[in-house]
């Protein structure tokens, strides 16, 4: 089934229709800032503004919005990364207009209250001192701090002190001078209404990586170490890394699970937002960390030189097409697809993924691990010594 939509630039938001057979309405409204946006000033606004928007609309009343959603059996969210805000709703066709409206309204002209500002500062305080129980957030801190040329993403500390001094008037002043593109998703009926193209928003690309290739160590009181480890790289079509990388992980798994019995587990996977990296992550015995960390170093290396076995790339495409057939296409699904591509650069048909890395050869995957820059790779761990 091929997912059918179309792009229209009005009055400068992006509208993408995605029309469908069902009787599921999924909206979206995706604002292109976040957590890499931020200064050490203002770290954590973004969270909070998601908080207040998700309200920001005067016909819940004087109940909050989740609440009116709920009553009218519409679901309802919206989060926070390193590169956008992201909201939806989702329910049945007999509520689209009430649904279109709310996610008009609270992008465009929030009803923004000093009582609704009030009740999400507690909501966003105690979200953030849940996330300060989590020990690992030491090492994600110091991670993206030298990963990325300005990262407070989980400074919570520093976000709780912000948070503090929080008010309207810099809520205010900092969503009004947002200068980036706004893009609605709606996926529902086939009949969707029409658009004149009347703006385009143009962005400037920015580079958020420091391209450091330093070895972090983060102090820990534990009986085991975590090791992430992590490198931009030049991504035309990220669903083929993806491809690259499942078989990565397999013969990893292979090596460091069974054949060396030093992890349970480790984790390889293509982050694609604010720029494209790779990100690897493992726990292990304190006395096997540098024996994990030179064996993947090395099992990059290796693969720059020489080519898969044909056993893994086979493997991988059968585990594609599984998941290919699969698929259901609901919805949401398609406006995630949909969106998630667009935010990528390039929206591309799950037919022509499927059919693309099927097609992939040991020549092509090679081609790819060469292009990887190792001198790049930033490396943090935590644990009790120091061993890198």
């Amino acid at each position: 089934m091929k997912i059918k939509h179309s792009i229209h630039k009005v009055n400068g938001y992006t509208v993408i229709l995605v029309p469908n057979d069902t009787n599921v309405v999924h909206i979206n409204a995706c604002i292109k800032t976040g957590s890499l946006d931020e200064s050490k000033h203002n770290a954590g606004i973004h969270h909070l503004v998601e908080h207040i928007l998700t309200e920001a609309w005067k016909p819940c009343g004087k109940d909050t919005c989740n609440s009116y959603w709920d009553k009218k059996g519409v679901n309802m969210n919206a989060t926070t990364t390193s590169s956008y805000m992201n909201f939806y709703v989702n329910g049945l066709v007999e509520d689209m207009e009430d649904m279109m409206q709310y996610m008009i309204d609270i992008i465009t002209k929030p009803f923004l209250l000093e009582s609704t500002l009030k009740i999400e500062k507690h909501a966003v305080l105690n979200e953030l001192l849940t996330r300060l129980n989590n020990p690992e957030n030491k090492l994600y801190d110091a991670f993206n701090k030298e990963f990325f040329i300005q990262s407070y993403s989980a400074d919570y500390d520093l976000q709780i002190k912000n948070l503090k001094h929080m008010n309207m008037a810099k809520i205010r002043d900092f969503y009004n001078k947002l200068n980036k593109e706004i893009i609605f998703v709606i996926s529902g009926p086939k009949k969707m209404p029409n658009f004149k193209e009347t703006y385009h928003f143009k962005e400037k690309h920015k580079d958020y990586f420091s391209y450091s290739n330093k070895i972090i160590y983060v102090p820990q009181k534990q009986k085991s170490t975590i090791l992430i480890m992590s490198m931009p790289i030049i991504c035309n079509d990220s669903y083929k890394w993806n491809a690259c990388i499942i078989i990565l992980h397999m013969i990893l798994f292979q090596l460091l699970r069974i054949e060396m019995k030093v992890v349970y587990s480790v984790s390889i996977s293509l982050v694609e937002l604010p720029s494209p990296y790779i990100f690897i992550k493992s726990t292990v015995e304190n006395k096997h960390t540098v024996l994990v960390y030179n064996t993947i170093v090395e099992t990059f290396e290796k693969y720059k030189k020489e080519s898969f076995p044909q056993e893994y790339i086979d493997g991988m495409k059968k585990k594609y097409k599984i998941n290919y057939e699969k698929l259901n296409y609901t919805s949401d699904f398609m406006a995630k697809y949909i969106l998630d591509h667009y935010l990528d650069g390039k929206i591309i048909s799950i037919e022509k993924h499927y059919k693309d890395i099927d097609k992939m050869t040991q020549h092509d995957f090679m081609r790819m691990m060469r292009i990887m820059k190792m001198n790049k790779m930033c490396v943090a761990y935590q644990g009790p010594i120091k061993l890198l």
